[in-house]
């Protein structure tokens, strides 16, 4: 069903097609032409006045604040159904930052969150000086671009300005001292409090275990100023402040237990990080990790094959422990690939471009100006999301390895985005995953339970498929179990979990494991044998889990094997 339309923009009119879409939330349609976004609503009754859009324009001047700029109009009607903003490219949701693992995947530094809480203290006491208050300062509001140095301000429409009263906020950031409703510079610094701290630590500082009272239990926690520095609250052992600077770790205390509301002091610096050493030695453990190698490098990627573990660093390809390739560059970003006739692949990502190598480093193709966004490995396979649709890279041994070019799906860029084993493609409030399950094989299945478009991350293990989305500012886990086809599937929720990366493997008999909190994992096989939970494991969200003779993890440059004790 097409849904294109056509608007008038500065008296000339515009044509809007399916290809243009990019989102649709519960207010409105989104579509992106040139480099501007034509948000039109739903019912015009919601459409931010005119006024307002000129009030908003005292943050013009403020280049990563992306507001509202004109008004458009109906070409039969001539009344206003919506307006345009800038378009800013290739962009990330700023909160997967909160997560250690994404750093970690994406060489996101300390010293570089130290640069992303600055620019957005910066910009935040910029909007205060035009007078306006962003009021609903949540995590979903900002975006960050493709090198994680600049954030960006969006949703600008519901901010507070001289005229216009802000009327929601997520509760997770809402400032308890403040009446409903009521916002201020001040809540605005304590909602930058409650976000600035995630990005430093990857906790919400109103989380831990608490002897009485529930985890997600906001209400309670902020009324009482019982956050994760009170003395009966403790919180994961993986979770490392040291990264907090001086200055800023003082200011969350006095904000967070005792009600301070200030403006907080600037962190330059280049902090003192610490990494925590030695830290599977709990001999109540159910889970033992054992070291197997320890190779001095970042793990990329690891595939288990006729008994022996092939590994990908960011400098060298091993077996086992031998090395068998050199690499003269640090590797950003790359994977590992099999192909049908046993060869290795060696998927690199370095300086914006994608390479291909053969096991003795021969290059076999390179592609420019794709990254992480936009490929995927999966089925022997790579997979690409280009202007064509997602275009499957086989590889045939003919003679030498060649790369087989095989457009097997449509897709709207737009609105698509890949993940691990799985793109996900929303269309007018439709969500639908796009399945590569075998070679040239790729199922569309509409994911009708799922009623937002705030994907934060999914996962395709075997024939579970896994989606973690924001809903109303709670994060829910959606799993879901195929058939062999992957037409038919059973699907369940878990509901308000904690933000995290889709951390989870599956074992040559079809067991899935899955870390769900620190300390935690889960064992199932599908819905009706139920699950086994194992509390006290040596997993957390940023180890992750990788199939072998016995399921292991990564950690930095070391790979353990689990066992059960």
């Amino acid at each position: 069903m097409s849904n294109n339309r056509t608007v008038i923009l500065n008296g000339q009119k515009v044509h809007l097609t399916d290809s243009d879409y990019l989102a649709q939330g519960g207010q409105g349609v989104i579509y992106v032409k040139g480099n501007a976004v034509f948000k039109i609503y739903h019912d015009v009754n919601q459409l931010i006045p005119e006024d307002k859009i000129d009030e908003l324009q005292v943050l013009s001047g403020i280049n990563n604040v992306i507001i509202p700029s004109k008004s458009i109009y109906d070409p039969k009607t001539q009344k206003r159904i919506g307006f345009v903003m800038r378009f800013v490219s290739d962009t990330e949701f700023l909160c997967k930052l909160f997560v250690g693992s994404f750093k970690k995947n994406n060489n996101i530094t300390p010293q570089m969150i130290v640069n992303m809480v600055k620019a957005m203290q910066e910009t935040l006491i910029d909007i205060h000086k035009k007078g306006v208050i962003v009021g609903d300062y949540n995590e979903m509001n900002f975006l960050t671009d493709k090198s994680f140095r600049t954030p960006y301000y969006i949703d600008t429409d519901s901010y507070q300005t001289p005229s216009y009263k802000c009327n929601a906020i997520m509760e997770s950031v809402r400032d308890r001292t403040l009446p409903m409703g009521d916002f201020n510079e001040n809540s605005d610094w304590f909602s930058f409090a409650v976000v600035s701290f995630q990005l430093y630590t990857g906790i919400h500082p109103y989380k831990g275990k608490h002897p009485t009272i529930k985890t997600n239990d906001f209400g309670t926690r902020m009324d009482n100023n019982i956050s994760v520095f009170h003395k009966d609250v403790s919180v994961p052992k993986f979770v490392n402040m040291s990264g907090i600077p001086k200055a800023h770790l003082y200011w969350y205390k006095e904000v967070f237990e005792h009600g301070d509301r200030s403006i907080p002091p600037f962190s330059d610096g280049v902090i003192n990080y610490s990494v925590i050493k030695n830290i599977f030695t709990d001999p109540n453990a159910s889970i033992i990790a054992t070291l197997m190698y320890d190779l001095g490098d970042k793990v990329l990627d690891t595939h288990w094959r006729s008994g022996a573990h092939h590994i990908l660093t960011r400098n060298a390809f091993y077996y086992g422990a031998n090395k068998k390739l050199d690499f003269t560059i640090d590797i950003d970003r790359g994977t590992l690939i099999v192909t049908t006739t046993g060869e290795f692949v060696i998927v690199v990502e370095h300086g914006g471009i994608l390479y291909l190598f053969d096991e003795e480093k021969n290059l076999l193709k390179s592609f420019d100006g794709v990254d992480y966004q936009s490929y995927m490995v999966a089925n022997e396979c790579l997979y690409i999301m280009q202007d064509s649709g997602l275009v499957q890279y086989s590889f045939e041994k003919i003679g030498k390895l060649k790369v087989i070019a095989n457009p097997i799906s449509t897709l709207n860029r737009n609105s698509a985005k890949i993940y691990d084993g799985v793109v996900i493609q929303e269309m007018y409030g439709e969500l639908k995953a796009l399945v590569p399950y075998e070679y040239n094989k790729c199922s569309t299945v509409d994911l009708k339970e799922i009623t937002t478009n705030h994907v934060y991350d999914a996962k395709l293990v075997g024939r579970w498929l896994f989606v973690l989305v924001n809903d109303g500012g709670k994060i829910h886990l959606h799993k879901y179990y195929f058939d062999t086809t992957f037409t038919n599937y059973e699907h369940k929720v878990d509901n308000d979990v904690n933000f995290r990366n889709i951390n989870a493997t599956i074992t040559t008999n079809g067991m899935v494991v899955m870390n769900t909190e620190d300390d935690k994992v889960e064992l199932f096989f599908d819905f009706k044998r139920g699950t086994k939970v194992i509390d006290q494991s040596p997993i957390n969200n940023q180890l992750k889990l990788v199939e072998g003779k016995n399921v292991g993890f990564i950690d930095d440059g070391k790979i353990y094997s689990m066992r059960m004790q």
